[in-house]
């Protein structure tokens, strides 16, 4: 437990792309966003990274280099790229740090063209490393954010967990019998469908029984979705799961995953290092807002319950042909593993 996972490199790594998607970009650039100009470098997302972002050179007015992130979604409605840039500018008008959408010389937010093209303030930096200062940097930032999120004045607009992240429910799993078992995946699923539903019906029990606010959530507070610029306060990226939930679910996820990557990072056995980091990420998320002694036990409930809403929407999207019975077997790896973590961290706040 408390391994090396996808998110374990903090460095953000670059590479080149093909005179193809280049040109497509210096065509959506000089078209969109700075007519008669040029760029002069395009790099593209490297390692473990979103392959569909990109970092893009240009001149400036001055003549120096300038630097803009451009981002490719294939999916998302016009509905969900506004919600997104409505709630990013919300939060930077409250002092959150999160990357501007630069809008085009339309006035646009946003350009329709094989999926949807949004551009960015470029923030020079790393993802969380895994250090001390770095776990309580980001838990206060965590607690500005959900501040800033409970005044959001269009919350209605915004979709429900349930529609985003994943359903908690255990007759979902029913499907799992018309699957054949022609490979590796369905097999999985078949000899787990039992503890998976006992899992669902369980968490559930227990969420129905403790009171819940919904606000807006991330959704998706894993350590690539944090970047720790050299100077200032870390940035908060990627919005694209944003939804209607109780803010538990977000302390929950952000506890677990950067709290296994200080254990990873420090060299300590798992068992000694655990209370340390998750007592210094909640001590410092409640120096901002304040977290009561059963609102801390909870939080390895809201762990699990966003877990197996994960798993719920990843095997929605294997049964529509949307995900193929490989990367599913590797996700769900991974989840079966981190369901064990969150049940370790769930006796130490015991």
């Amino acid at each position: 437990m408390f391994q090396t996972d996808i998110h374990s490199d903090p460095k953000v790594h670059w590479r080149s792309v093909d005179i193809e998607k280049r040109i497509e970009i210096w065509n959506l650039f000089r078209q969109y966003y700075l007519p008669g100009g040029d760029a002069r470098f395009i790099h593209q997302a490297g390692g473990g990274q979103t392959p569909r972002n990109y970092r893009l050179s240009y001149s400036a007015p001055n003549g120096s280099d300038a630097y803009l992130f451009l981002q490719h979604s294939l999916g998302g409605t016009p509905e969900s790229m506004l919600n997104r840039t409505l709630i990013a500018d919300h939060l930077h008008a409250c002092g959150v740090r999160v990357p501007q959408v630069i809008p085009t010389c339309h006035g646009d937010t946003w350009i329709r063209r094989n999926g949807c093209w949004r551009m960015f303030e470029y923030i020079p930096g790393d993802y969380f490393s895994g250090t001390d200062d770095e776990l309580t940097e980001a838990a206060v930032a965590v607690a500005r954010m959900h501040i800033a999120l409970r005044t959001f004045s269009m919350k209605e607009d915004i979709r429900q967990i349930d529609d985003v992240i994943g359903s908690l429910d255990a007759v979902y799993w029913d499907d799992v019998s018309l699957l054949h078992r022609d490979n590796e995946f369905e097999l999985m699923l078949h000899r787990r469908k039992s503890m998976i539903q006992e899992s669902v019906i369980r968490v559930a029990d227990i969420l129905a029984g403790i009171p819940q606010m919904e606000t807006i959530i991330h959704g998706d507070m894993h350590p690539h979705n944090f970047l720790f610029p050299k100077e200032g306060t870390p940035a908060i990226i990627d919005f694209g799961v944003a939804c209607r939930a109780d803010q538990r679910y977000d302390i929950a996820m952000a506890c677990h995953r950067l709290c296994r990557l200080c254990i990873e990072k420090s060299g300590q056995p798992w068992q000694e290092a655990l209370d340390t980091y998750a007592r210094l990420f909640l001590a410092a998320y409640a120096t901002v807002v304040p977290l009561c002694d059963t609102c801390v036990r909870t939080i390895p409930v809201f762990a699990e319950a966003l877990l197996l809403r994960k798993m719920a929407y990843n095997f929605h999207l294997y049964i529509e042909g949307k995900k193929t019975a490989d990367a599913c077997l590797a996700q769900f790896q991974r989840f079966f593993g981190f369901l064990d973590e969150v049940r370790e961290i769930a006796k130490v706040m015991a």
